[in-house]
């Protein structure tokens, strides 16, 4: 677990929530997605519950659904 990567995810998750209030997509993820699918199973180690839990919404809403779907009760448990 680093702060590198916590401060990623929250970066996406800032992002993205932003981007949601405008009914938009958030900029970080298009040139950070490659970075930050790597770290959803390490999500539950890196981030407190109510952030995974926004992590996990914004990481199936962006296009990771069929990854997520099969594992969101596992991370979501963790």
């Amino acid at each position: 677990m680093t702060d590198k990567d916590a401060d990623l995810l929250r970066t996406f998750i800032a992002s993205e929530d932003k981007a949601l209030s405008k009914r938009k997509r958030g900029s970080f993820w298009p040139a950070n997605h490659h970075r930050i699918g790597p770290l959803a199973n390490r999500a539950s180690g890196l981030l407190k519950p109510d952030e995974r839990r926004n992590f996990y919404f914004h990481y199936m809403r962006v296009g990771r659904k069929r990854t997520a779907a099969k594992r969101i009760a596992q991370w979501l448990k963790d």
